[in-house]
This record gives C-alpha cells, structure tokens and sequence, in this order.
C-alpha cells in the first residue's frame, strides 16, 4: 500500500509539472498570437478617437485663450479711477447677454494701485448687475 501511495504522488507531480511547464509558454505564445491578430485586424479603428483628441487638444486651448482675451477689459474701457466708461459697459453688456452661456465669464486687467483695480471690479460687477 505505501509503494502504491508512492507511486501515484510521483505520477501525480510529473503529470501536473509538465502540464505546468506545456501550459506555460505555449499557451502564452498562443494568447500572444491571438491577441496580436485581433489587434492587426482591428488597426487603425481603435486608436482613432485618441488620434482626434490629441489633435483638437491645441485647438481647443488656442479657442479658450481667444475667448479669455475678447472677454478681458483693459484700461481703455476704464477712466482714471477705475469706472467704467461708455466702451467698458457695452463691453459688458455684450459678454452677459450675448455671448454664449460657457462664455460669459468677465475678466478685468489688473491695475498696478491696487485701489484702482478693486475700483474697477465694483465697477464691473455693478455694470453686470444691471443688465
């Protein structure tokens, strides 16, 4: 009974060690070649959306600068003492009705007296207020 005993786990380690050993790279060769033609007959589909993402990427910050500069007041559309003149509340009311709603956002250029450039941010969120 013991030789029996000896002999099935001696079999049983030679059977599961070399199934181990034939599973091992051969079945990863095989995986590897299945996956490798699957991905040869799917090229170039799968990598499209991620082409056109990277190529629109510099597009769509170019457009959100221009918007940042056509939407920013600068110090022609203020007077000396940072209220608004008459080109600076046009400006304004064209940005809060007109513009698109994502777009709307009002950028005031900062003075170098901090005095003036909080006078010119009252200003501007009255001007934005009213309309």
């Amino acid at each position: 009974m013991r030789r029996a005993w000896q002999t099935m786990t001696i079999v049983g380690l030679l059977v599961s060690s070399s199934a181990a050993l034939a599973e091992g790279p051969i079945l990863r060769f095989f995986r590897d070649v299945g996956r490798s033609t699957a991905r040869n007959n799917a090229w170039p589909d799968p990598f499209i959306p991620d082409d056109r993402c990277a190529v629109r990427a510099p597009f769509e910050v170019m457009v959100n600068n221009g918007w940042r500069y056509n939407n920013t007041l600068s110090d022609h559309h203020f007077d000396g003492v940072g209220q608004l003149n008459e080109a600076g509340d046009r400006m304004v009311q064209t940005i809060v009705q007109q513009y698109p709603t994502g777009r709307r956002p009002v950028y005031v250029l900062r003075s170098t007296d901090p005095v003036i450039s909080q006078a010119r941010l009252e200003s501007v969120y009255a001007s934005a207020n009213k309309y």
